[in-house]
């Protein structure tokens, strides 16, 4: 699985959205240049059943527009702008085709963490998964039930995440019961905390989830 490696892995939480908007394929493509291994992306699908990147739905946050991407057409939300939000110099970056995000990622030679938002999409998730050769190169998160009946081996990887504070103890442990251990510096206050994530490193993590990759790529 996409976990196994014989060096610290760096995992990127949905995309480089630090440093462009969020869950586009800039995001993505500047997550894997900065040094990720993998990296987090948010799934959805349309009104008309495709499946874009998208975190929590309402496009309030992300254009000027209101409404919900499960309501909007594929056709309506290529003509909104979801870059400007962030910034003026960010203007004109349009919604994520999942087929081309699994394309890009594949060129950039690059893992996915899929966060499945809705359920139900595991069918069409997988068909995408595998017409674009990505089916071993991506983990799933979210609402990924109908993934795990319909593909017994996803996920294989037994990984365990562990917070700040940890010691060196508690990743032997682990390891002991063949975990693979990542280190999670994401929405707990410790985004920016570097010598925790050097220290993490030190520790013998298999790998660090960041919220900005220069710093992880740093540790």
């Amino acid at each position: 699985g996409i976990l196994h490696s014989d060096r610290v892995l760096l995992l990127c939480h949905r995309t480089a959205n630090r440093d462009l908007p969020e869950n586009t394929l800039a995001s993505l493509a500047l997550a894997a240049r900065m040094g990720c291994d993998i990296v987090e992306v948010d799934v959805r699908r349309t009104a008309d059943g495709s499946l874009v990147l998208n975190h929590d739905g309402f496009l309030d946050r992300f254009t000027d527009t209101t409404g919900e991407v499960e309501n909007t057409d594929l056709r309506e939300l290529d003509h909104m702008d979801f870059g400007a939000w962030m910034g003026e110099r960010f203007g004109g970056m349009r919604v994520a085709h999942f087929d081309d995000a699994l394309r890009l990622a594949r060129e950039l030679r690059v893992g996915l963490y899929l966060d499945i938002k809705i359920e139900g999409i595991g069918k069409q998730v997988l068909a995408a998964l595998r017409s674009a050769g990505m089916m071993n190169q991506v983990m799933f998160g979210g609402e990924w039930d109908d993934i795990h009946r319909l593909d017994p081996e996803a996920n294989g990887d037994p990984g365990a995440g562990v917070q700040p504070g940890f010691t060196r103890d508690d990743v032997q442990k682990l390891h002991e019961q063949h975990k693979i251990v990542i280190a999670n510096f994401i929405l707990n206050g410790h985004e920016f905390d570097l010598d925790g994530m050097r220290q993490a490193v030190a520790l013998g993590v298999d790998g660090i989830m960041v919220d900005y990759p220069r710093l992880g790529a740093e540790a």
